[in-house]
C-alpha cells in the first residue's frame, strides 16, 4: 500500500481524518485475485441463494443483507492488505481499485479482474441491479 499526500483525507469512525490507503497496479491486480478466490466457493453461492430467497429478490433488502454477509467474508482480507477491518475499510478498497478501473489511465487486465468479482458478489442479482452497467460494474453499491 502507499499513502498519496495529494488524494484528500477521509472522515474515520471516530470523526478525525486520515489519507486514503492506496494500492499500487500489481496489488490491486493481487488483492482481486484473492477477493475471486474467497468468493469462488460453494459457500458463497449458497449464501447468495439463501440470502435472495430470505429476502424474496427484493432489491433493497438484497443489497441491505449482501452489505452484511460480503463483510464477513472480506474482513480477513481487509486486514491482510492493510485496510481498517470495517465497512469504511471495504469502501476504501473498493476506491483503491477504482483507482485502476476508472482512474486516468484505467488498466483493462484489472478491471476484467473487478468485473469478474463484481459479479461473483451479486451473483444471479448482478444482471437485475445493473441492466445498464452488467458489462462495465465494479464492486457497486456494496459498501
Amino acid at each position: 500500500l502507499r499513502h498519496d499526500p495529494n488524494i484528500p483525507s477521509v472522515p474515520s469512525q471516530d470523526g478525525t481524518r486520515h489519507r486514503r490507503q492506496h494500492l499500487t497496479q500489481d496489488g490491486a491486480a493481487e488483492l482481486l485475485d484473492e477477493l475471486r478466490r474467497s468468493l469462488d466457493s460453494s459457500y458463497w453461492e449458497g449464501a447468495l441463494a439463501k440470502l435472495g430467497q430470505d429476502t424474496l429478490w427484493q432489491k433493497g433488502a438484497f443489497l441491505e443483507g449482501l452489505r452484511c454477509l460480503v463483510l464477513t467474508l472480506v474482513l480477513p482480507l481487509l486486514s491482510r492488505w492493510g485496510f481498517e477491518a470495517s465497512r469504511r475499510g471495504f469502501v476504501e478498497m473498493q476506491l483503491a481499485v477504482q483507482d485502476y478501473t476508472h482512474g486516468q489511465s484505467p488498466d483493462s487486465a484489472i478491471r476484467a479482474k473487478a468485473d469478474q468479482v463484481s459479479r461473483q458478489i451479486y451473483g444471479d442479482m448482478h444482471a437485475l441491479l445493473f441492466p445498464r452497467l452488467d458489462r462495465h460494474a465494479v464492486l457497486y453499491g456494496v459498501g
